[in-house]
């Protein structure tokens, strides 16, 4: 099977071994009816929240296009979007590997790995920032405006542009309910930086 997600949507589900799965907007997830073998293997773009369902005997694997995270039951998060240049893992509790070609790195709650160019980075994140859309929130922390405005994008269903490349490098802090009106967000950001928005339709330009 294979569940399309829209941009402007997110949709929960269960898979056939007890695992429960929120995928977010602009995500699709390729699953099996029912597991068999000696693994349980599932393919992702974009991103999803995974509670992995404990099965010591067989391996839970979410593969993404330029790695594969391996757990036996944990919670977390992936962010693995094809446009995105960094696709981010981050574990809110248990143990998974990220596995990326021979490379082969663990993690432990409260750590975000970052896969870029085919190599594995790892720092100690706030969680919530990463899984604040698993409960209707934006929540940034100190995140470029760039980045911020990619996951934006995704949930209304607009085009971003930038006037310059500094504009993209402005940090944001804040939290905002996703289903508030464009405007009340776009406001939110004008008030606490320096930067200022045209709406258009669909398409949104961002200026200094």
């Amino acid at each position: 099977n294979t569940l399309k997600i829209p941009r402007g949507g997110a949709y929960s589900l269960q898979l056939s071994d007890g695992t429960k799965v929120m995928l977010n907007s602009d995500s699709r997830l390729k699953f099996p009816q029912s597991f068999s073998g000696d693994t349980r293997e599932v393919y992702l773009e974009g991103e999803g929240f995974f509670q992995v369902a404990k099965d010591a005997a067989k391996p839970f694997i979410v593969h993404c296009e330029k790695y594969a995270v391996r757990v036996l039951g944990t919670t977390f998060n992936i962010s693995a979007y094809r446009n995105d240049e960094v696709s981010m893992t981050t574990l809110v509790e248990g143990r998974v590997n990220i596995e990326c070609g021979n490379t082969v790195v663990a993690l432990t709650p409260g750590l975000m790995a970052a896969v870029a160019d085919s190599k594995v980075t790892t720092r100690e994140v706030n969680v919530e920032s990463y899984i604040s859309w698993t409960r209707d929130q934006f929540s940034f922390s100190e995140e470029r405006l760039e980045d911020l405005l990619k996951k934006i994008s995704r949930w209304y269903d607009v085009e971003i542009f930038f006037s310059s490349e500094n504009v993209k490098k402005v940090r944001f802090t804040g939290a905002i309910v996703k289903f508030k009106p464009l405007d009340d967000l776009v406001r939110m950001i004008e008030s606490t930086s320096q930067v200022r928005f045209s709406v258009k339709g669909k398409t949104i330009v961002i200026s200094e």
